[in-house]
């Protein structure tokens, strides 16, 4: 496991948990927006903030590389930083108006232009194309793009009313956004090609703060002093565990195990039933859990 300090934290550590418990740091950055893991070629990449390069660090030999931070004083330049689950490539957003999209060594294979006086916040690659979450700069507007891959051109773009904070290709042509919106949590239900909204749910516990996918088409999302199994077939929320005000969620697929941040807790949850297996102690917050699968 690789923890990380919490988003925008200045400077930032990074922690590896090895499978015996045992914790060291791994790498302190200057600064961070986000961090990914490509357990299928061996490396973990983080984004810098407003200081910090992308840089990705090969776990198993694999030559590191970095990408310098281009943005202006005091302003955010990386963003969205994702390893798709679909082509295993590290997605990022820059403040300069680009998308690019990097293999896991570091060779650049994707980049699209971004509308100007828009940013790219998140992204999914789903029905063949790239998927982008773009916020109007100074402005609370808000739309999906459809992006052509591996060109990057635009194909579309449909109007978009929820801060994401993820999405989930869903079937063929179907995207799941988790997003946040006048406070609350919701969950939409989007076509990729038509732009058709299915609002499925709106959790009014309040703001989303987290969400992990796990097997059977069910998610875990983090909610304020709650965590629920969200069931995509049947639309409906279970709660897995009151009382957990967990700001990160990652899902071990060796162990089966869903890992949680609670404060400076790191807990390991059966995903099922909800019980604690296991509870380690971090020493601080935590921004990102990363998994990394290497045997």
């Amino acid at each position: 496991l690789f923890i990380s300090s919490p988003i925008n934290t200045a400077p930032a550590t990074i922690t590896r948990i090895d499978s015996a418990g045992n914790m060291s740091t791994f790498l302190t950055i200057s600064d961070l927006s986000g961090a990914a893991v490509s357990s299928e070629d061996q490396y973990i990449a983080f984004a810098g903030s407003v200081l910090g390069p992308l840089s990705g660090h090969g776990t198993a030999g694999g030559a590191n590389w970095l990408v310098t931070n281009q943005g202006s004083p005091g302003v955010p330049y990386f963003m969205g930083l994702r390893c798709d689950p679909h082509d295993g490539r590290f997605y990022v957003g820059t403040a300069d108006g680009f998308i690019r999209g990097y293999e896991p060594g570091g060779q650049q294979v994707f980049t699209s232009t971004v509308e100007a006086g828009y940013r790219s916040y998140a992204t999914v690659v789903a029905a063949g194309r790239l998927v982008s979450a773009q916020q109007a700069i100074g402005q609370p507007i808000a739309r999906l793009m459809n992006l052509s891959l591996p060109g990057g051109a635009p194909l579309g773009w449909f109007p978009l009313d929820l801060e994401v904070v993820q999405m989930n290709a869903r079937g063929a042509d179907h995207v799941l956004v988790f997003g946040n919106r006048d406070g609350l949590g919701v969950v939409q239900e989007r076509h990729v090609d038509l732009g058709g909204v299915h609002e499925m749910r709106i959790f009014n516990e309040g703001p989303i703060q987290a969400v992990q996918e796990l097997p059977g088409g069910t998610w875990a999302v983090a909610l304020p002093d709650k965590i629920v199994r969200f069931q995509y077939t049947t639309n409906t929320a279970s709660p897995l565990g009151p009382g957990y005000d967990a700001t990160a969620l990652a899902y071990d697929p060796a162990t089966g195990a869903l890992h949680a941040a609670v404060g400076d807790q790191l807990l390991r949850l059966d995903p099922v039933t909800g019980q604690v297996l296991a509870n380690t102690a971090l020493g601080g917050a935590v921004g990102c859990i990363l998994p990394l699968l290497n045997r």
